[in-house]
């Protein structure tokens, strides 16, 4: 084989397996087949002799603010008075939860279950009902405007058609409403274009 096309055909198999881990990735994550792991818990508090402040990870889940510990520092062993104990936020772990037994707000990353291709595979196939292909926000929006339009097109017909004659005019009405429908309709066109290139993008 050409070393050319070998390195053509490597490097489309490699964007191909990335590109399925990640939609296998969504798919476990978006079913709810994750474990949390949660964030660091870190304490605050002070020394007792020299009334330094101290930030130390919490080891032993037990400690409370108030307690008086031990901490190793430069191979000695300092007193500290805890103040506080909290999870820290961070862009990595984005979700939280409240502890009702720490009284604390916990915050924890989604790791998706560990499965096999074929276990993938029955899943994907019992969860029929679940759709991987989400509507595109901007397609949603022009179906949206596309209602308003139809709505406001309609009502501005009779009140055109009425004001603009003695008698309802249907010829102005009809003009308007004519107008409408082809602005809508061209809306709601370009918002089911956009969900099909959503879908041949995601497959």
């Amino acid at each position: 084989m050409n070393d050319k096309v070998k390195e053509f055909l490597e490097s489309k198999k490699a964007q191909e397996k990335i590109k399925n881990e990640k939609s296998k990735t969504e798919t476990l994550l978006n079913l709810g087949l994750y474990e949390k792991e949660y964030a660091p818990i870190i304490g605050y508090g002070h020394t007792n002799d020299e009334n330094k402040a101290v930030k130390f990870p919490v080891v032993n889940k037990d400690i409370k603010p108030g307690d008086k510990i031990k901490l190793a520092k430069n191979d000695e062993k300092i007193d500290v008075t805890v103040d506080s104990i909290q999870c820290e936020s961070s862009a990595e772990y984005a979700f939280s939860e409240w502890d009702q037994n720490a009284s604390m707000t916990k915050y924890f990353k989604k790791i998706p279950v560990e499965v096999t291709d074929e276990e993938y595979e029955e899943i994907k196939k019992y969860s029929s009902h679940f759709t991987l292909i989400k509507k595109n926000k901007v397609s949603s929006v022009l179906a949206f405007c596309a209602v308003i339009v139809y709505i406001i097109g309609f009502i501005s017909g009779i009140a055109l058609g009425d004001a603009l004659s003695y008698n309802f005019s249907w010829g102005v009405a009809a003009l308007v409403w004519m107008t409408t429908l082809i602005n809508g309709t061209l809306l709601i066109a370009v918002s089911e274009i956009i969900n099909l290139l959503e879908d041949i993008k995601k497959k």
